[in-house]
């Protein structure tokens, strides 16, 4: 459950009805308030995927971190089960070498495994960029509405992920992903079939489904209550791999 408030001034709103206002100036500073806190909502939402659950009193989004791991449970499996583990190697501080890259992808391939793709934070990227030197391949794909340029090792594309970064205790981290086996879900909001006092509505704003609805500040103001029930899903940990604690 990721939820965040977005509040507008009734005298503002008041204001932005005058004859000084041309262009409908209330309903593009509702557009660019409700933008930025929907950015800022999915934001919160991409931090959590990057860790493993257990902040804010184990309530946020089990991530990454939750199932590439050799020991602990994962949907109440022990990791440390052959048909269960991902492939993990412990640098302890060391620099990444290309023949770590290759000794995961080789672990994986035991496990018929393969990723599709290989995420990690800017620093280790760079790093990877320089192991590969003259070897390095570009590539340029679409996200989304974005071209986005990457490289490739042993075919496989490598994307910098602005979340894994110090601050959430992943920069010493390379993850790799098969993307087939990972599911990002999102709970539809809705109000319930009668229950009039339920005033969420379903929204699939850009692709992605929230919840609005209305809150009472408490004060001469508009509240709204932006919310989005997400949950992720790996299907097989032992279709992923990392390597942990690399040099930063």
């Amino acid at each position: 459950r990721n939820g965040i408030t977005m509040e507008f001034d009734n005298l503002a709103r008041a204001g932005a009805r005058g004859r000084s206002f041309v262009g409908g100036a209330e309903i593009s500073a509702y557009d660019r308030e409700f933008r930025g806190k929907l950015k800022a909502l999915f934001a919160a939402i991409e931090t959590q995927l990057v860790k493993d659950g257990t902040g804010n009193s184990s309530k946020d989004i089990d991530g990454c971190l939750a199932f590439l791991k050799t020991s602990g449970n994962y949907a109440g499996i022990n990791t440390n089960q052959a048909y269960w583990q991902p492939a993990v190697l412990d640098k302890s501080s060391g620099a990444i070498a290309l023949a770590d890259l290759q000794t995961i992808l080789k672990s994986m391939n035991e496990n018929n495994a393969r990723p599709t793709e290989i995420w990690c934070s800017m620093t280790q990227f760079h790093k990877i960029q320089a192991l590969l030197d003259a070897k390095i391949q570009y590539v340029t794909q679409m996200n989304q509405d974005t071209f986005v340029q990457s490289f490739l090792v042993d075919g496989i594309p490598v994307y910098p992920i602005s979340a894994m970064n110090s601050t959430n205790g992943s920069e010493d981290e390379i993850w790799f992903v098969n993307t087939d086996a990972l599911e990002l879900r999102f709970l539809p909001i809705a109000p319930s079939v009668g229950d009039e006092g339920n005033q969420s509505t379903a929204a699939d704003y850009e692709g992605l489904p929230i919840g609005v609805e209305p809150t009472n500040p408490g004060f001469d103001a508009s509240g709204l209550f932006i919310k989005a029930y997400a949950q992720l899903v790996c299907l097989n940990p032992s279709q992923m791999g990392a390597i942990i604690n690399a040099a930063v």
